[in-house]
Formats: C-alpha cells, sequence, structure tokens
C-alpha cells in the first residue's frame, strides 16, 4: 500500500494570496520509504510575503530563486513523482495536511492544471487528538514538535523534508498505537 506523505513551506497562511516556497513529498510502499524529495517554486509576482511566515523557516528568498521551479515546472514535477510510482489521485498524508492540500491546490489552479491528488486525506493532527480525546496520548497539544518527543523524534521543524519525514513516523507511531496499522 502506497502512502504519499507532503509538506509546504509557504510565504504566509493564505492560498489566495500567498504560495508555496517548498514542497516535500516522501511515497512508502508499506513501511519502506521508496521516494522523498524536496523542490521549490519560485516567487509569483502575485505573491505576498508574511514576515513572520519568514521568520518561520528561515527561506533566503535570493538563494531559493536560484534553484525554484517556474510554476508549471512545479506542477509537472508532482505529476512526474506520482506518475514514476502509477498513483492516481493519491490520498495526501500530512499534519494538518488540510493546509497544504489548500495551497497546492491554489498553485494548481494558477497554472490551470488538473489536482493530481485525492479529495481525501490522512491527517496526524486529527488522528492525535482522536488518541488524546481516548486518553491513549497524553501531551499538552497536538503539535508535530511534541508528538516527535512523545515518540523519541527529532527534526529540523519548518523544513518541508524533514517535517515530511517526522510526520510519516508520527503517523505511522500513531496507527500503532490505535491498533490499525496496515
Amino acid at each position: 500500500m502506497y502512502r504519499v506523505f507532503l509538506d509546504t513551506e509557504t510565504t504566509g497562511l493564505s492560498s489566495t494570496v500567498n504560495q508555496i516556497l517548498t514542497m516535500a513529498i516522501v511515497i512508502y510502499d508499506g513501511d519502506t520509504i521508496i521516494h522523498e524529495e524536496e523542490f521549490g517554486l519560485r516567487i509569483q509576482r502575485w505573491a505576498r510575503i508574511d514576515p513572520v511566515a519568514m521568520t518561520v523557516h528561515k527561506i533566503n528568498l535570493v538563494e531559493h530563486n536560484l534553484t525554484a521551479l517556474e510554476i508549471g515546472e512545479f506542477c509537472e514535477k508532482i505529476y512526474s513523482i506520482l506518475d514514476t510510482y502509477e498513483l492516481e489521485k493519491p490520498k495526501p498524508h500530512g499534519h494538518n495536511v488540510q493546509f497544504d492540500i489548500r495551497m497546492v491546490q491554489a498553485i494548481f489552479r494558477r497554472a490551470d492544471k488538473p489536482y493530481p491528488f485525492s479529495i481525501y486525506y490522512e491527517d496526524s493532527l486529527i488522528l492525535a487528538r482522536q488518541l488524546k480525546k481516548k486518553g491513549q496520548i497524553i501531551v499538552d497539544n497536538c503539535q508535530l514538535s511534541t508528538l516527535c518527543t512523545l515518540f523519541g523524534l527529532t527534526a529540523k521543524y519548518h523544513n518541508a523534508l524533514e517535517d515530511t519525514q517526522a510526520t510519516a513516523k508520527v503517523y505511522f507511531a500513531l496507527l500503532t498505537l490505535r491498533g490499525t496499522l496496515i
């Protein structure tokens, strides 16, 4: 069973006026990573840049734009990764993944290209909240960093690839606790 984990770092919180800067995709076949990659989207003229967001992930925009992809190339990159594994409309997995989904959908709309993921998703944040409510995990909050600490994991937070890798590990640990690891 393939699981496609993703995460984005953005210029802000609005999918209407902000944009993705970097996106990571990590694909698992069962419990084995078969693909992991991070790539950037060049700053678009229409995008607003929230200074608070920039202090969170600390991406240098000048350096970023040297290797970042144009919007069409960015979409084609995602199609190519999914096509490599013959994944049609895979379910995205992530932590607070609804945010990432909205950001990715907005980029594909702006590029006038079909959104490549399923409308269904798996969210480790929702799973953690369910387990917390049932008393199966005891944490102050369900932030990724808190859950990583709970499970003895470390990551460089607010880096798309490392957040995606950490999210996958947390997700699998939560499924194990819930007793539904497939």
